[in-house]
């Protein structure tokens, strides 16, 4: 065999063994992919067994189990829309939270879930918007919370 005959052989078999790594290895990568997707399909979607309840200063208002009742104001500091701030602020708010297993003063922030034993409570909005310049009554601000149970 000549020199140059040998170097058309082994760049041939370098070709094979590289086109069949590359069918080997998008033959795995496939059924990984196949396999993961299968898993997924697998999957109970979760459900979501959450209320959102709408109550204002002295009302209550009752879901799943839990019953609140805000009772005072604590801090409003989000950022009115017509302004440029910093931070986001926030809403911290005094409600008696009643559930299955009592009834308990809390403060509630903005986004910032409080869990009892068997349902956990998050303030999600409050309106109206802070206005740059405004006060806002007690009486007019409207809370949102879900209740969700874990």
């Amino acid at each position: 065999m000549t020199n140059l005959h040998l170097k058309k052989v082994l760049f041939i078999v370098f070709i094979v063994l590289l086109v069949l790594g590359l069918l080997i290895g998008g033959f795995f990568a496939f059924n990984t992919f196949i396999y993961n997707e299968k898993q997924g399909d697998d999957v109970p979607p979760q459900t979501t067994d959450a209320e959102l309840l709408e109550v204002r200063i002295g009302e209550s208002a009752s879901a799943l189990g839990v019953t609140l009742t805000p009772l005072d104001m604590l801090e409003d500091s989000r950022c009115p829309p017509n302004a440029n701030c910093v931070t986001a602020g926030t809403v911290r708010l005094r409600a008696t939270l009643e559930s299955g297993l009592g009834t308990a003063d809390q403060v509630f922030e903005l986004d910032t879930p409080i869990a009892t034993e068997a349902e956990e409570v998050t303030l999600v909005r409050v309106e109206p918007p802070l206005l740059k310049g405004s006060t806002i009554e007690a009486s007019e601000y409207v809370f949102y919370f879900e209740v969700r149970k874990r």
